[in-house]
């Protein structure tokens, strides 16, 4: 991937002659994708409150979900409140299943000729 500015090339690889990126456009890459996955939540919420019979008690119950999510745990629940703990578990499982050995059966074969 090359990104161009004012004329010149700052490569994102290693190719000959191409300069490494910026330090600066990995950290706006991942500013704007912060910035709009909260801002989709943010419509999420104010859709929910102004499409809610009750706007008053629905923003109650989304402040205190956000709260509850932020820090609490449901009463005698097993997980723990680390952050990405269930990103990690998950790609832990998938790595795991790599090598794992699939039945290829041959083409399939369909009734109609």
């Amino acid at each position: 991937m090359v990104i161009v500015r004012d004329g010149a090339r700052f490569g994102l690889g290693s190719q000959s002659g191409e300069n490494p990126a910026e330090p600066r456009v990995g950290i706006l890459t991942a500013a704007s994708w912060f910035g709009a996955y909260g801002l989709i939540w943010a419509a999420k919420w104010t859709l929910a409150i102004c499409l809610s019979d009750h706007p008053g008690e629905t923003a109650i119950g989304i402040v205190n979900e956000v709260g509850f999510r932020m820090g609490g745990l449901e009463p005698g629940s097993r997980m723990l409140p680390l952050p990405l703990l269930p990103t990690i578990e998950m790609i832990g499982a998938a790595l795991a299943s790599v090598g794992t050995i699939m039945v290829d059966r041959g083409p399939a074969r369909h009734p109609c000729p």
